[in-house]
């Protein structure tokens, strides 16, 4: 993976010129961090924030964690203490898509200057930064890392919140981003290279790596199946339809014919379950949500998710720490999480031909599938865990 311009420093041994970063590791207090996530629902930036108050608590970092509170954060909040992190839900905090007043100014700067906190990490899920939010900070007195989680692009109809960005970049001491198309993003709105830091997003290890046997058998899939499987909020972005029609290709030109399991919940699930029905019958099975996925991507062969656009893409990693490969669009940060050739195959957006001869080839190729497969967990516990997020994150702190 190629780095960014200004990279995140490597620890440095203990002696005279020590940083600071070294130097909590050592004591065994790193700070107090206030972590504010601007998201409502259960997604992928929330999930980093999760991760990361969990991975920076276990390095000895005093982590209060917040997000916005209002109507339907109930299911956010649920999963949040199911995860084992205590977090604050606080109209103070406001979520990304509204519009800041001076109001909500002076209620986050109350908010920061109670928490006593040394360092305030602002978490966002596009490609923008609210100045009003980072002025809260700084009036507050302290010092602000912004995370930016998506490659959301720019466009006249957004110019506003590019000028944002491009202010806000200025306050923040550091601006993270986790994937090489939102550093661009971030870039063309005119944030310095010098203050970006690239950090991966990181997921945490599997708690069991599942026989493909076990796994199928917990989910009433024939032991013997060739599966092809997936895990998406299902809205129109992800592109299941996209899926089920080249999933349905092969059903009628390979031997076995592919199974499809679709994991996740959302608005289009009626829709997409008439239209397997019809191309696959029952060889088709949506599943709705999974609250602990790690059995769904054990009894893969093939993980695929062909979206319009992701800002990193998290469950390509928790397939591949399961060995399973991907297939996948080459869009947003995806190419950051799957090696192209190596870990599973990228494809164009949108490019139905494309997307079923990638799954063709993995499904005809049983070595080619175990190769990437072991190549994608290799490379997923070496680079893309929490711990290693928490430790890269912990160096931008307190850099």
């Amino acid at each position: 993976m190629a780095i960014s311009p200004h990279p995140v420093p490597p620890p440095s041994a203990a002696g005279p010129t020590e940083p600071r970063a070294a130097a909590a590791q050592r004591s065994g207090r790193s700070g107090r961090l206030l972590l504010l996530c601007t998201g409502t629902r259960v997604g992928g930036m929330e999930r980093v924030a999760v991760s990361l108050a969990r991975g920076l608590a276990a390095r000895g970092w005093d982590v209060h964690t917040v997000f916005p509170d209002g109507p339907g954060i109930e299911p956010l909040r649920d999963w949040v203490a199911a995860e084992g992190v205590a977090a604050e839900f606080s109209p103070a905090l406001v979520h990304l898509g509204r519009e800041r007043t001076l109001r909500d100014v002076s209620a986050l700067r109350a908010l920061v200057k109670r928490s006593g906190c040394d360092v305030v990490n602002l978490h966002y899920g596009a490609s923008h930064i609210s100045l009003k939010d980072l002025l809260a900070v700084r009036l507050a007195g302290r010092r602000c890392v912004a995370s930016v989680h998506h490659p959301s692009g720019w466009s006249e109809a957004n110019s506003g919140a590019r000028r944002s960005t491009s202010l806000a970049g200025r306050l923040a001491r550091r601006v993270v981003v986790n994937s090489l198309a939102t550093r661009e993003q971030c870039r063309a709105a005119g944030v310095a290279a010098s203050r970006l830091s690239l950090v991966p997003c990181g997921v945490p290890a599997p708690r069991h790596t599942w026989p493909r046997a076990e796994a199928r058998a917990l989910l009433g899939v024939p032991k013997d199946a060739m599966v092809i499987g997936t895990l998406a909020r299902l809205v129109p972005e992800k592109r299941i339809d996209l899926l089920l029609e080249a999933v349905a290709r092969l059903a009628g030109r390979t031997t076995p014919a592919p199974f499809l399991l679709v994991g996740g919940d959302g608005p289009e699930r009626a829709a997409l379950e008439a239209r397997a029905a019809l191309l696959m019958g029952d060889r088709a099975r949506f599943l709705g949500y999974v609250p602990d996925p790690e059995p769904l991507y054990g009894a893969m062969d093939v993980f695929a998710l062909p979206s319009d656009l992701e800002g990193f893409g998290m469950v390509y990693l928790e397939a591949a720490l399961q060995g399973v490969p991907s297939v996948a669009t080459a869009v947003g940060g995806v190419p950051d999480a799957i090696e192209d050739a190596r870990t599973g195959l990228l494809v164009p957006p949108r490019d139905v031909d494309a997307l079923e001869a990638a799954l063709a080839e993995l499904v005809r190729d049983e070595p080619l599938r175990r190769r990437f497969g072991e190549q994608a967990r290799t490379r997923a516990l070496e680079r893309f865990t929490e711990d290693a997020m928490a430790a890269a994150y912990e160096r931008v702190l307190l850099a």
